[in-house]
């Protein structure tokens, strides 16, 4: 199995997987509560917490391209614990955001996240320059 340890790099037979639920107590609480606008928030505050990173730190074109993949959520359960995130509450049933969170496992995997500040911020820039420019023509 290969993981990531604290300090966020690759190694070979992580110790015991992160449980991402251990992060996701208020997410599903806002979940309960219908505090959708929220929601992204928290999701953004647990994948930097359990990633080091937000999507908003992948450009839109790999955040396309992860989306564009499909895995079932079981699939994306098994896969994630081989890379030593476990996507469950208690081992068995899947985290309801277990989708999300796999997308960032693979994101973080294939070095789509940039690790300097400064390129962090470019992308982020980018991405909203392209959504401004869609909305726009959306109208």
């Amino acid at each position: 199995m290969t993981g990531f340890d604290q300090s966020g790099t690759l190694v070979d037979n992580p110790q015991k997987p992160i449980r991402v639920s251990d992060y996701c107590e208020r997410l599903h609480r806002l979940y309960h509560l219908d505090r959708d606008d929220e929601v992204d928030e928290e999701l953004d505050k647990i994948c930097r917490a359990v990633f080091g990173f937000c999507d908003d730190d992948i450009s839109n074109a790999d955040w396309d391209a992860l989306e564009s993949e499909f895995w079932t959520t079981p699939e994306a359960v098994k896969e994630a614990r081989k890379f030593g995130y476990d996507l469950t509450l208690g081992g068995f049933v899947p985290l309801e955001d277990a989708d999300y969170f796999w997308k960032m496992v693979r994101a973080k995997t294939r070095g789509l996240v940039p690790q300097s500040a400064n390129d962090r911020i470019a992308i982020r820039l980018k991405n909203e320059a392209d959504d401004y420019l869609i909305d726009k023509s959306e109208q």
